[in-house]
């Protein structure tokens, strides 16, 4: 399926979860811009409080952090929640688990 997002970016959804299936993990700010969240929404999502996602500006979050944003991200998108940025999910940042 073809969808615009809020940013006028076409992306076919299937093939993006296609891609998305061999990401395992994804940066909870990734995650957070790639749906336009603010940091208290993506907090919630992620069941953290939302200092602690602020705290991630500056440092790296758990495996079981990123392991969580990117099941949620490929679960939205199979329920065709449109992205904001899409930019975030192709290209997401690298940082080593802490």
């Amino acid at each position: 399926m073809i969808v615009t997002t809020k940013n006028n970016c076409q992306i076919d959804t299937n093939q993006l979860i296609s891609q998305l299936e061999e990401l395992e993990e994804l940066h909870p700010l990734d995650f957070r811009l790639a749906f336009g969240l603010t940091h208290e929404e993506a907090a919630e999502e992620l069941c953290l409080e939302p200092q602690t996602m602020r705290a991630y500006l500056k440092n790296n979050p758990s495996r079981r952090v990123k392991k969580l944003a990117a099941t949620i991200a490929k679960n939205w998108l199979s329920e065709e929640r449109q992205p904001v940025d899409v930019q975030y999910l192709i290209n997401p940042r690298r940082t080593n688990a802490s």
